[in-house]
């Protein structure tokens, strides 16, 4: 997620790959680009943690298996229910309109995150 849409987040020339290096090609980095607005990257995320906190809510009503952890998150974090609660009162438009993205490519990354064995997330300025 960037305002500014950078090559480097999308594709990576290895310098060690002579290859990539004379014929100006390059190895995909990213599997989504998610040009958001400017400050609009929390708005993204928190249309990411809604839609997996509703997954969840649905999985556990249909007696389906629980998209999230609650006994890590219980032992591991502070405030979950409070976060719950604000993703809950936070209306689509509001995240629709701070993060610039369309819902289709939040619901994409948030499939992806629901999916994915293992995640990492890093957030730099």
């Amino acid at each position: 997620m960037n305002p500014l849409r950078e090559r480097a987040l999308e594709r990576f020339a290895a310098p060690q790959n002579p290859i990539e290096m004379v014929t100006f090609s390059s190895t995909r980095i990213a599997s989504e680009y998610c040009q958001v607005r400017v400050g609009g990257d929390v708005a993204a995320l928190k249309g990411v943690m809604k839609l997996v906190l509703e997954a969840h809510e649905s999985a556990v009503r249909s007696g389906g298996d629980p998209v999230l952890d609650l006994p890590f998150i219980d032992q591991h974090t502070f405030g979950f229910d409070a976060l719950c609660e604000d993703l809950r009162r936070t209306s689509w438009d509001d995240i629709l309109r701070v993060s610039g993205l369309p819902r289709a490519q939040i619901e994409r990354i948030a499939r992806i995150y629901m999916q994915a064995k293992a995640v990492i997330r890093c957030y730099g300025m």
